[in-house]
C-alpha cells in the first residue's frame, strides 16, 4: 500500500527565539555552563560609566566622544578580543563609538540581569528578512544573570531619554534642567534661552507652548536660570534636611502624603472608571438604534456610516483609558516600596551646596513653573518641584517656613 503525504501551508510569523551566540555587551558566556551569562566585569565598568554619564548631563553623543578618547574598544572589537565573531561589521578604528551604540546600551534590559526574548521575528522559516517586533511583543524573563545597572538607575535614564535630546546652544551651555522643567499651566516643556551674546546669569526659560503659532499657552513662564535653579536648591535643601535630622518625623509625613495621594486618585479613578463603563452602554444602544434607522430606512447609508464610526471611536478610547485607570488603581499596592526607594535615595545627599546634573536626575522627577504673580506689584514666581516615587513633599513645616512653595521675587 503506497503512502502519500499532505502538507498544510499556514501563514505563520516565526519568532527568532534567543540564540546562545547573542552576549551583549558587558556580558559573557559562563565557561562551565554556556547556557548562562556571567559578568564581563571590564565592559561593565564601562557600561555603568555610560548610566553615570547620561544621569550626569552628558548626551549620546558627548559620551561617545568621551569613550573615543579614552580609546575604549567598542562592543565587536571587544566581542572579537574574547574570541566571538560579530553579528555586525566592525569599524576600522577599534574605539569608534558612535550614538547608536551608546544609545543600544543606554536602553537594554539586560543590564538589568533579564533575559528579552522575541525581539525579532520572520515572516516564515523560509524569508530570510527579519523585522523588528514590537517592545510589547518582548518575553522578558528576569533574573537570569547578575545585574550590571540597578533598575531605579534604569529607570530614571529612560525617563530622560523619553524627556528628549541633549543639545548644547551656542554658548556652550547646556540646561541642567533638560527634560525636568515644564509649563505648571499647559504642561509643555520649558525651553532654555541662551547664547553668546548673553550672559550665563542672564540665561532663562520660557514655555514652548507660548512660543508656538498655536499659542496654546496665555504666558511665557519667563524665568531666570539662575532664580530657578536657587528656587529648586532651596527646596531641595528643606527636604534633604528634614530626611536626615527629622527622619521618623519625615517618614510618616512622606506616609500620610501618599496615604490621602493614593485615597484621592483612587477615588478618582473609580469615579471615571464608572462613568466610562456608563457612557460604553450608552454608547452601545445609541449605536443600536443607528442601525434600526438604516435597516428601516430612516438614516442613509453614509450618514449611519460616519456616525457609527464616530461612536466607535468613542467607545474604543473610552475602553482603553478604563484599562489605563484600573492598571492605575493596581499599582497603588507599590507605594511603599517608593518611600523606601526615595528615602534610600534622599539619604545620600546630608549637605547639599549646589546642584548638579546627577543629584537633579536621582531626586526630582520634573519641575513645574508657575506664571508670575504681578498682585502684590512686584513680580513673584512659584515653582512646584515634584521628587521621583513621592511627588511634591511639604517640609516647610519642620524649618519654620511660612508654605511650602518657595517664592522669590524675580528681579
Amino acid at each position: 500500500m503506497k503512502r502519500t503525504r499532505e502538507f498544510v501551508w499556514c501563514e505563520v510569523s516565526w519568532q527568532r527565539p534567543f540564540s546562545l551566540n547573542d552576549v551583549h555587551y558587558g556580558l559573557m558566556k559562563d565557561p562551565e555552563n554556556p547556557k548562562h551569562r556571567i559578568v564581563d566585569e571590564e565592559a561593565a565598568e564601562v557600561v555603568r560609566q555610560i548610566f553615570r554619564d547620561y544621569m550626569a548631563g552628558l548626551g549620546s553623543g558627548r559620551i561617545a566622544a568621551k569613550l573615543r578618547e579614552a580609546r575604549i574598544d567598542t562592543p565587536t572589537h571587544r566581542a572579537m578580543r574574547l574570541g566571538r565573531k560579530p553579528n555586525v561589521k566592525p569599524p576600522e578604528i577599534p574605539w569608534d563609538w558612535n550614538t547608536n551604540v551608546v544609545m543600544d546600551i543606554l536602553q537594554r534590559r539586560e543590564y538589568l540581569g533579564h533575559t528579552v526574548n522575541f525581539k525579532t521575528q520572520k515572516k516564515s522559516y523560509k524569508s530570510k528578512k527579519i523585522t523588528l517586533n514590537d517592545p510589547s511583543e518582548y518575553v522578558v524573563f528576569e533574573n537570569t544573570h547578575e545585574a550590571i545597572i540597578d533598575q531605579d538607575t534604569f529607570d530614571r535614564v529612560q525617563q530622560l531619554l523619553a524627556a528628549g535630546k541633549r543639545r548644547r546652544n551656542k554658548s556652550g551651555r547646556v540646561s541642567l534642567f533638560s527634560g525636568l522643567a515644564y509649563c505648571a499651566d499647559c504642561g509643555s516643556k520649558m525651553i532654555f534661552c541662551s547664547g553668546e551674546s548673553k550672559k550665563p546669569e542672564q540665561d532663562d526659560y520660557v514655555c514652548s507652548g507660548f512660543r508656538t503659532k498655536k499659542r496654546v499657552c496665555d504666558s511665557s513662564h519667563y524665568i531666570r536660570r539662575v532664580v530657578l535653579e536657587q528656587l529648586v536648591l532651596e527646596q531641595i535643601q528643606q527636604v534633604t534636611t528634614c530626611a536626615n535630622e527629622h527622619e521618623q518625623e519625615f517618614t510618616e509625613l512622606l506616609r500620610q502624603n501618599q496615604a490621602l495621594k493614593s485615597r484621592k486618585e483612587l477615588a478618582d479613578s473609580k469615579r471615571k472608571i464608572a462613568q466610562s463603563e456608563r457612557r460604553i452602554a450608552e454608547l452601545d444602544n445609541i449605536v443600536q438604534r443607528l442601525y434600526e434607522d438604516y435597516v428601516s430606512g430612516r438614516l442613509t447609508e453614509e450618514r449611519f456610516m460616519k456616525l457609527s464610526r464616530s461612536y466607535e471611536n468613542e467607545q474604543r478610547n473610552l475602553t482603553e483609558q478604563t484599562e489605563a485607570l484600573a492598571k492605575q488603581i493596581s499599582e497603588q499596592e507599590q507605594q511603599s516600596l517608593d518611600l523606601e526607594r526615595f528615602q534610600k535615595q534622599v539619604r545620600q545627599y546630608t549637605h547639599v551646596t549646589e546642584l548638579s546634573p546627577t543629584l537633579l536626575n536621582e531626586l526630582v522627577e520634573r519641575v513645574a513653573i508657575h506664571a508670575p504673580d504681578k498682585s502684590s506689584g512686584k513680580r513673584i514666581v512659584d515653582i512646584d518641584v515634584y521628587f521621583n516615587f513621592v511627588g511634591l513633599v511639604d517640609a516647610s513645616g519642620f524649618l519654620n517656613a511660612d508654605k511650602s512653595e518657595v517664592r522669590m521675587q524675580n528681579v
